[in-house]
């Protein structure tokens, strides 16, 4: 049965023209259970080319067909959190290039120390039977190295149309969770401490949800909290129309520490118990008038792609010369302040936890980031800000040669007013969540999303009552690099 890819199910609020490319559903798979005949198979989608008939109902993966996507839906899974990690892990350390690569080399007679090290030389893949049994053991089983080739191939080829590879190797420094193991649940004053508990045995994937789970993998008694913005935004909607539905996006985000850790490339998110119930609106308040119809606990999607094409060109200058200073410690930093209504940053009203009541901290650590994040295999710019946690911008001056007029910043600045950081960030952010731009999920038990971290902002929505149970797992790893930002034509071509 040759494996198949279909539109995601968008709701009629979308603008179906700005998720052509966002992502897919990929059917008939298990993603924690691969065969070697999957593998076959997908090898033929990859390396047998077919045509790409926009007209038909259902579009076959090919290996020309090199869309960036930005979530990848599996439905139906029945995944452990041992192959949950696994997978995260292999999605993030797929980084095979292909492009202009010299031809692959074996040696099968290395001792298994030097195949760790000489596995991946520069732009030179040497394979191997124990090397590439050891990385991809947990989803392919036994494979000798023609296999495994193939095998790691699926991965880059299939995988980075939803997860693009970041680099020309394996990182082999993933191995933590994105914000640390077992660090949020320590520091008791982070905004995330409620919302994450971690398994045991498995510190990179955290048990989140709402409700009381027992008896969970290896977690006698979980008491979740779903959050809300009705604990952290500065206004809220009232009991009465919480009751008729309306809610709110509670914070936009990037999964990322943002402080010391490099933020993770992919995020899987798996549904394991998801209460029914009636739908709800987001309202966001902000003056505009904009609702949103979501499912019930929805997870809500936007592009950053998108949320850089549409600026006007004056913002698209700005952004392509911007790097963000994040706050040490954003999450203990942010959790005394209030967010605005629609989720999309904090208001400024001086209640951040000053810098000397914060956890120790370094400055070397700070994380100082680019405004937009540069996809190395589309070329794509996405504009990936935690607005929550931005302290300061830096922005260059405009390139020698570059039309001044009507440039913001051209001779560049570094803004440290918080106000202000906030209030240009709103600015370029806020036109990319408007209702038709926002992906709502509609989540069915046993659903995973695998979702390019660094080329989406995402949300919790909506609230629970207390006995409704809802429990998922959530994976994503730190990277071992930053992402990398534009380069001297992109800033050419935008400034």
């Amino acid at each position: 049965m040759a494996i198949e890819t279909v539109p995601l199910p968008l709701p009629p609020s979308a603008d179906s023209s700005k998720f052509t490319d966002f992502g897919r559903e990929v059917k008939g798979i298990n993603p924690g259970t691969l065969s070697l005949e999957q593998f076959k198979e997908i090898e033929e989608l990859l390396y047998k080319v077919r045509p790409i008939f926009h007209l038909d109902p259902v579009v076959r993966v090919s290996l020309r067909d090199r869309k960036q996507h930005g979530a990848l839906l599996f439905r139906d899974v029945v995944l452990s959190p041992e192959q949950q990690y696994a997978l995260t892990k292999v999605s993030t350390r797929a980084a095979l290039v292909r492009y202009n690569w010299t031809p692959v080399m074996y040696s099968q007679n290395v001792a298994a120390a030097d195949i760790e090290q000489r596995c991946f030389a520069g732009d030179k893949y040497i394979g191997s039977r124990c090397c590439v049994q050891r990385r991809f053991g947990a989803l392919c089983g036994c494979l000798d190295a023609r296999q495994a080739e193939r095998a790691a191939d699926f991965i880059a080829e299939f995988l980075p149309g939803i997860v693009p590879p970041f680099g020309a190797a394996f990182d082999p420094a993933s191995e933590s969770y994105g914000h640390g193991n077992n660090k949020t649940e320590g520091t008791t004053k982070s905004i995330l401490h409620p919302d994450l508990k971690t398994i045991p045995r498995v510190p990179q994937v955290q048990l989140i949800g709402n409700g009381t789970v027992y008896n969970h993998e290896g977690l006698a008694e979980a008491k979740l909290k779903h959050p809300s913005h009705t604990t952290f935004h500065k206004t809220r909607v009232s009991e009465e129309d919480e009751v008729r539905g309306i809610t709110r996006f509670y914070r936009w985000h990037i999964d990322a520490a943002l402080y010391d850790l490099s933020p993770p490339k992919v995020t899987t998110l798996y549904g394991i118990k998801v209460p029914q119930g009636p739908p709800q609106i987001v309202r966001y308040d902000d003056g505009t008038g904009d609702e949103l119809p979501v499912p019930l606990g929805t997870t809500a999607f936007v592009s950053g792609k998108t949320m850089f094409d549409i600026l006007p060109p004056e913002l698209k200058s700005l952004a392509v010369r911007s790097k963000v200073k994040y706050s040490p410690h954003p999450y203990v930093w942010m959790a005394p302040a209030r967010a605005k209504s629609t989720g999309l940053g904090i208001e400024t009203e001086g209640l951040e936890l000053p810098l000397a009541e914060l956890p120790p901290w370094e400055a070397s650590k700070q994380q100082v980031l680019p405004m937009l994040w540069k996809n190395p295999v589309t070329g794509d710019l996405h504009f990936e800000v935690h607005p929550c946690g931005a302290a300061e911008l830096l922005v260059d001056p405009l390139p020698e040669g570059a039309n001044r007029e009507g440039a913001l910043y051209p001779d560049g600045a570094h803004i440290t007013d918080l106000g202000a950081v906030r209030a240009l960030l709103y600015k370029m952010q806020r036109p990319a969540i408007a209702p038709p731009l926002v992906y709502p999920h509609d989540w069915r038990e046993r659903d995973l999303v695998l979702f390019h971290n660094r080329g989406v902002l995402h949300t919790v929505v909506g609230a629970f009552k207390p006995d409704q149970v809802r429990a998922f797992h959530q994976c994503n790893l730190a990277a071992s690099s930053a992402p990398a930002g534009p380069d001297a034509a992109d800033v050419q071509k935008w400034a």
